[in-house]
């Protein structure tokens, strides 16, 4: 049976047309991480065997379902292990141009039994796809590290053009970061420094919608800075 979990933020995201997602995030005593993703019913009846019967293993290739459990797993990741960045901010008197680059510092790899799908719930025009992911002891002691340090947050926001792919929302996170890390160094660092290089991990799971042909990102980050480089001289 699965036991009520901690519902830290409801989060919504279109992954494709059809297909969208909210997120339960973090139990409290880290055991469990969960994210419900839904999709419309007249998107799920257009495949030839019911939704329902289809995602029975973490490495089903169907694409739309493949990408549910891709991103289940990148945002996992990220709460758990977070991205090591470099952040190199634009200056046009140096003619310095802007330099940004995350990369993950470790992920839970495509196919672990230890997340799985869970179960499904329909209520009108939408059907619920629930997933889970149990962190290994080394990885509860991420979450908990993490967690009870006392790093600063920070939250970031982007809006960029909507392709209807899962490329156009893995761009919207990075901007969304790079702006999250923007906004908090603007705010503690008094001139615009060199170099920042550092690591940070989510905070939960990104909300995202799209509309207009855009896709909108915002999301919190952790921040733990490892090394600021300042400008030697004007």
């Amino acid at each position: 049976m699965v036991k009520k979990f901690l519902a830290l933020s409801m989060i919504w995201m279109t992954l494709l047309p059809g297909v969208s997602f909210s997120q339960e995030a973090v139990y409290p005593d880290f055991s469990q991480l969960q994210a419900v993703f839904w999709i419309n019913r007249s998107h799920a009846n257009s495949y030839d065997v019911p939704i329902t019967e289809q995602i029975l293993a973490p490495t089903d290739d169907r694409e739309y379902i493949r990408d549910l459990l891709e991103l289940s797993r990148q945002w996992f990741s990220g709460i758990i292990y977070g991205y090591q960045f470099i952040y190199r901010p634009s200056d046009q008197v140096r003619e310095v141009s802007e330099i940004f680059t995350i990369e993950p510092v470790h992920q839970i790899p495509w196919g672990d039994d230890d997340l799985e799908y869970l179960g499904y719930y329909e209520e009108d025009q939408k059907i619920e796809l629930s997933f889970r992911y149990f962190p290994k002891d080394y990885e509860r002691s991420r979450l908990k590290a993490w967690r009870s340090s006392r790093l600063p947050d920070m939250v970031g926001q982007a809006e960029l053009p909507d392709r209807t792919d899962m490329q156009s929302r893995m761009e919207s996170f990075d901007e969304a970061v790079k702006q999250a890390i923007r906004n908090y160094y603007r705010q503690v660092i008094p001139n615009k420094p060199r170099e920042i290089r550092g690591r940070i991990a989510l905070r939960n799971v990104p909300r995202s919608f799209a509309d207009g042909g855009r896709i909108f990102t915002s999301l919190r980050v952790i921040i733990d800075t490892k090394e600021v480089q300042e400008y030697q001289h004007f």
